[in-house]
């Protein structure tokens, strides 16, 4: 059994958890057909039926802040008070969220909680305004978007975040 160091466990325990919270929704993408195709290439945007909405939110564990960083419709931010729901979309973006790129967004601000579904756009297929807002070192230009808003949201994770 592989000895790892209690802050190396720690973060790949919460890479986990912020993998379960955004692909539990990606599995029903297949199933809405009622979205335009252009937005799914371009922002990625499949709403999150309810089912999944709930299911994700029965994982949830802390109760301090909460971002949804892509929320459309508010699927989870109108499940949640108080929550700190951005949609870059403003044809979507559910009242009393903020409407810009999750990219603009200061990584200053920390949450407990970051729920949500990610858009998943291949890195050709990115609007130039956030491809040019993406910045890592971890990943290139063969990477999809929701690698990106995964990294994103990690870094706006309080100390103990999920």
């Amino acid at each position: 059994m592989a000895n790892f160091s209690k802050p190396y466990f720690d973060a790949n325990v919460r890479v986990v958890k912020i993998w379960a919270f955004f692909t539990a929704a990606h599995k029903r993408k297949k199933e809405l057909k009622n979205f335009a195709m252009q937005n799914i290439k371009s922002l990625g945007q499949v709403f999150t039926p309810q089912s999944i909405v709930a299911e994700m939110l029965h994982l949830r564990k802390n109760f301090g802040r909460v971002l949804e960083p892509s929320c459309g419709n508010g699927a989870f931010a109108n499940n949640i008070p108080k929550c700190v729901s951005i949609e870059i979309d403003n044809k979507w973006c559910a009242k009393g969220s903020l409407n810009i790129d999750f990219f603009d967004y200061p990584e200053t601000e920390k949450f407990e909680t970051i729920i949500g579904n990610p858009p998943y756009v291949r890195y050709q297929d990115i609007l130039p305004r956030t491809k040019n807002r993406l910045s890592s070192k971890l990943f290139d230009e063969r990477t999809n978007l929701y690698l990106f808003f995964i990294e994103k949201a990690i870094n706006h994770l309080t100390e103990n975040g999920e």
